[in-house]
């Protein structure tokens, strides 16, 4: 670090530049009259007064064309009153956070040193003061040609100020090493860190060495495309503890993130999630696109939300997961989406089986994170499910939008129960090959390959994928493909095995309308643990998985504006003397007839029959129609509309959305109306909400913002009321 220190110095000179001061002052005062009439029992009335303030201010100057240095320090101070039925309480919180930088930036070399420090201090509630403390200092090289190296040193003290709920220090240096060309890529990481708990005695210091390397070729003129990449990692763990109650926390690294939406006809138990890499990519402070907020439910959004990881294999073990948010939850809000916390796990991504939790989801009082506690887990899938925030939940314009940035997994194991010494070295291997046999019609093979070895786990993990591929043009507006493997693996459970194949006929017989009719069929040998008797102990079966499915896709513009889409999928899968058939369709219709209208009506269709020996014959039915219109006459006035009405399903529902928003008034002075509704006949609930809103720019730098917000949910067992107004005053200099 001194030697980064000493190089900014010199290369940075006596020189002095362009300053600049800037300052923010944000006050605002929020008044919220709330209602609640029980079905039966006696009605409620709070009432609450918040005073919010937020000061920042900060210094940037350009000390010389490469060096610049800046600092600055944030306030936000919040007083709150609040009355319930005659009983008062006060509450109070302050978050101060000072920071200091100091950055040098050239073509060849960039490097800085950084210092921060956060005060957080609560009244009123359970929760503590806490400081973080961090201080950081990076340099990079990245010469023509050459190979680019980083390096990068942290340490960060976080504890409470009483020192008894936290105190602890964590120390870390990284370095890494790349080179690449056109068609390799390698790479060297190297790093140290070292977390000493101060309450509980502990420090565990971890190092870990990773080397990279991938290349990409193309061989035999160019009928042969390949891909090799390998990965030697290693894992040194000293753990050193003196007192009761100390843990050692271990991050499990999954090679994939998830993420998805339970919309009909998935549900929890069966979704397939898409890969989300954002989930994984440790920066806990960007956005990965997942909204938990109650912005959905004021759209008449209710789908759960998924965000899960998949591991390299079936034995990496996990009882602890981090799921983070991109802002501080308030306490009403964490304790909320904390309660409708689930987690599930699956070894194909398909159908998922719930993890009972080793104690109830709890936000934490020092990172914007759930933490979450399940007894130990392994498996190849994990998700994590949550519930978007309803409305009513807050009124805290803040809390409109949540989103998920980042799902940790973790290991945490008491220091007592681990070696003090541990090590462990990962070596994994990836190959694919393309080869175009014949160029028309197009037939190719493909050959892909992967296999690690943890020595924490002796068993090679390795996966073999043999495939043909046939592609050809039949007539001018019409294509075929097809598709056949086979696969090999063992993924921690010995031998598995599967045939794949599958065919197409794409037609595009005009301009304006297509078709696709697709087959395929997979037959799978899986490894499972059954029972035989109670308390007999589980044998492994090996069973037979054959699953036919058909699927159709048509479209069509009739006309300028007009257009329908349809589609169709069933499917059937047998193992044993176990039947599982489904049937799918779908249509939609939209209409554009001009720049002011559109609408769209359609209708779903699902069946699903299952029979057994246990269960018998098990039959699931669902229906349900659908249309929307959404009307902007004019930029000021839009209004949209849905409804939805189940006819077949365990129960009868309509569901229905209204969104209307004017803003007559633009420019310095701007005025916005906003009313929606909400109506779900099944649950017995309705909800309103009717904002307006002004924005006035009184001067350059200088603007004034008032809202005012009424709200009405309607649940079957009560009615709640709320009325809020606020104003902010924004000052920028």
């Amino acid at each position: 670090m001194a030697a980064i220190v000493a190089a900014i110095a010199l290369l940075g000179g006596a020189a002095r530049a362009a300053e600049a001061f800037g300052a923010t002052l944000e006050p605002g005062y929020t008044h919220v009259e709330t209602d609640v009439t029980g079905e039966r029992g006696p009605s409620t009335h709070e009432s609450s007064d918040v005073l919010s303030q937020k000061y920042r201010l900060s210094y940037d100057a350009a000390i010389t064309d490469h060096l610049d240095a800046s600092a600055g320090l944030t306030l936000l101070d919040d007083r709150g009153w609040t009355r319930t039925d005659g009983i008062s309480s006060d509450t109070h919180s302050r978050t101060s956070t000072y920071f200091g930088r100091l950055t040098l930036g050239t073509q060849v070399l960039n490097a800085g040193v950084g210092a921060d420090r956060r005060e957080q201090s609560t009244t009123g509630t359970t929760t503590g003061d806490f400081v973080t403390e961090s201080y950081t200092g990076y340099a990079t090289w990245r010469p023509l040609e050459l190979p680019e190296l980083d390096l990068r040193a942290s340490h960060m003290n976080t504890f409470d100020k009483s020192h008894l709920a936290q105190d602890t220090t964590t120390d870390g240096a990284f370095f890494s090493a790349r080179y690449n060309t056109p068609r390799s890529d390698l790479r060297y990481l190297l790093s140290w860190v070292r977390t000493t708990d101060h309450l509980r005695d502990s420090r565990t210091t971890a190092v870990e060495q990773a080397a990279l390397g991938s290349r990409t070729d193309t061989l035999f003129a160019g009928h042969t495309s390949t891909y090799v990449s390998a990965r030697v990692q290693s894992r040194n763990t000293l753990t050193e503890s003196g007192g009761a109650g100390a843990t050692v926390a271990r991050q499990q690294l999954p090679v994939a993130g998830l993420s998805g939406i339970e919309t009909f006809p998935a549900t929890t138990e069966n979704i397939v999630l898409a890969a989300n890499p954002l989930l994984i990519d440790g920066n806990t402070t960007a956005t990965a696109g997942v909204n938990v907020g109650y912005a959905p439910a004021l759209a008449g959004d209710r789908d759960l939300r998924d965000v899960g990881a998949r591991f390299g294999d079936e034995t990496t073990s996990v009882n602890t997961l981090y799921v983070w948010f991109d802002r501080q939850l308030a306490a009403d809000v964490g304790r909320t989406l904390a309660a409708g916390v689930q987690v599930y796990q699956s070894i194909d991504n398909e159908r998922w089986t719930a993890v009972a939790l080793a104690k109830p989801a709890e936000p934490s009082p020092f990172e914007n994170r759930l933490e979450i506690t399940i007894p130990e887990t392994q498996a190849r899938f994990l998700k994590v499910v949550l519930r978007p925030l309803a409305v009513g939940v807050t009124t805290d314009v803040a809390f409109r939008d949540v989103f998920i940035t980042e799902l940790q997994t973790l290991l945490v194991l008491p220091a007592a129960l681990v070696p003090r010494h541990q090590s462990a070295l990962v070596v994994a291997a990836t190959a694919f090959a393309r080869t175009s046999i014949l160029r028309s019609p197009d037939f190719a093979h493909d050959l892909s390959v992967d296999v690690s070895h943890d020595s924490d786990n002796p068993r090679t993990r390795y996966s073999l994928v043999n495939g043909l591929t046939l592609g050809q043009k039949l007539t001018a507006w019409l294509v075929g493909r097809a598709r056949a493997q086979r696969q090999d693996q063992d993924a921690g459970r010995g031998h598995e095995g599967s045939w794949e194949w599958s065919a197409a006929l794409i037609g595009n017989p005009l301009p304006t309308a297509y078709w696709t009719l697709t087959y395929s069929g997979k037959a799978a040998e899986q490894l499972t643990s059954q029972v035989s008797a109670p308390g007999a102990p589980a044998t492994t079966v090996r069973l037979t998985t054959i699953s036919h499915s058909l699927s159709a896709l048509g479209r069509a513009d009739w006309y300028d504006g007009i257009s329908t889409q349809a589609n169709a999928t069933g499917s059937i899968a047998t193992q044993g003397d176990r039947t599982a058939q489904s049937f799918q369709a779908s249509g939609t219709t939209s209409l554009t007839p001009n720049t002011v209208v559109t609408g769209s009506i359609g209708g779903l269709y699902s069946r699903s029959l299952t029979s057994s020996p246990e269960t018998g014959d098990v039959l699931t039915q669902f229906a349900r129609v659908d249309a929307s219109l959404s009307v902007t006459p004019a930029p000021a006035l839009s209004g949209a509309g849905t409804v939805s009405r189940v006819l077949l399903g365990a129960k009868l529902t309509t569901l229905g959305t209204l969104q209307l928003n004017y803003s007559p008034l633009r420019g310095d002075v701007q005025l916005g109306v906003a009313y929606s509704s909400t109506l779900d006949t099944a649950a017995g609930t309705r909800t309103q909400i009717f904002t307006p809103s002004l924005r006035w720019n009184l001067r350059r730098n200088v603007s004034l913002t008032s809202s005012y917000t009424w709200l009405r949910n309607v649940v079957p067992v009560q009615t709640l009321v709320s009325r809020a107004l606020s104003a902010t005053l924004l000052v920028t200099l």
